[in-house]
Formats: structure tokens, sequence, C-alpha cells
């Protein structure tokens, strides 16, 4: 319980004191945890023989969800006429975007700015690995700041999908005036079919000093 308690409260504490917004992320570890308490506690008395027919359970519902998982991703976005978080072509624009830059500036691609539901996928899946710079960010994480990226170059990405893209388009004519500016289409295809079309608003800034890592 001690644990418990540590993981439950300790971000959120921890988020108060430093003034910073949490995921809800951080609340997945107590679906775990919770139950692994309950059966603890002596005064319920839960019989040995339960827990492995709980795993047995788990372990059923688990491999069917897996075994199905397929035609429920095809379902989703047959039936999302328009494209979101779950069915945008994430790894398609990154492969794009490096070798949209490559040709631009045959350089490494050094800092990507976006929202984080966009500039996180495009360090992972870019050989490059980008690092991120959230636009309008009180805190930024500190891998990147504005004045590497305009030393650097970047790419700006503004989903048209997000409810933040207005604020996201005003800070790119404020900080990229002068970029390149296209419009980038991607659609993800799953199992021959062809999921929503996202049109990203992209900008391209040329560096204008050497990328020394």
């Amino acid at each position: 319980w001690i644990i418990q308690a540590v993981v439950a409260i300790g971000p959120v504490l921890g988020a108060m004191a430093f003034t910073v917004h949490i995921k809800t992320d951080w609340g997945i570890s107590l679906f775990f945890l919770v139950p692994l308490c309950v059966t603890a506690i002596p005064a319920l008395r839960i019989q040995q023989i339960a827990l492995p027919r709980i795993l047995l359970i788990w372990l059923t519902i688990s491999l069917l969800l897996l075994a199905v998982s397929p035609l429920i991703a095809t379902y989703t976005m047959q039936r999302n006429s328009a494209a979101d978080y779950r069915t945008g072509a994430r790894s398609e624009l990154a492969r794009d975007l490096t070798a949209a830059w490559h040709r631009r500036f045959h350089r490494r691609w050094s800092i990507v700015v976006g929202m984080t539901e966009i500039g996180q996928p495009m360090t992972f899946y870019s050989p490059d690995h980008p690092v991120t710079l959230c636009p309008n960010e009180k805190w930024p994480s500190g891998l990147a700041s504005p004045v590497a990226a305009k030393a650097l170059g970047f790419v700006g990405i503004c989903d048209p999908n997000d409810y933040r893209f207005q604020s996201c388009e005003a800070w790119m004519r404020s900080h990229a005036s002068g970029a390149e500016h296209i419009v980038m289409p991607t659609h993800r295809v799953f199992r021959g079919r062809a999921g929503p079309r996202t049109d990203w608003s992209v900008y391209f800034v040329t560096p204008q000093t050497a990328d020394s890592r």
C-alpha cells in the first residue's frame, strides 16, 4: 500500500509543486496495483485457487482481443471518415518529411516543432530522430529552444484536426516567417484499405548554422 500511495499521489503532488501539467497516463499503473493491493488484504481471505483462475480469465480475454484486433482496426478505419490520433499516418509522415528535408538541405533533420502528439512520433519514427519543440509551451523540455530551432532549421507541423491548430499556425507565422509552407497529405493503408486522409500543414525553415551533432 505504500507503493500504491506513492504512485497514486506522488505525481499529483509533484505537478502541483512544480506547476506543470501531467498526462493521464500516470494513472495506468493504478489499474495493476490496486487489484494486487486488494488481494493482499488478509480480511478478504481470497483463496489461493482464485489467483490461477483470474490469470486464466485474463489470458483468455487477452488472446481473444488479440485475435480480433485486426477486424476492430479495419472497422474503425471504415467508420471514421475523418482522421484522428488513431488513424493518422504519423510513421508515414515522418518518413516523407525526413526525405523532403534531406532533398532540400542535404543534412540531418535536427528539430521538429509541433504539439506533443505529433512531435514525439516524428522523433520516434524518423531515422534522424529530431528533438521536439512544442509551440507555446511554458516549460520547454530543454531538448530544443526557439534559438536552436532558428539556427539549425526545423520542420514545423500543425495538425488541422487538432483543436490547437490555430495557435500552432500563429506560432509558425511568428517564428517561421519566410519558411517554405506546404500541405503534405498522408493516409494509412491497413489490410489493403486506405484510411482517412490528413492534410498536414508543414513549414520548412532553412538552417543557418552547421549541425555539430
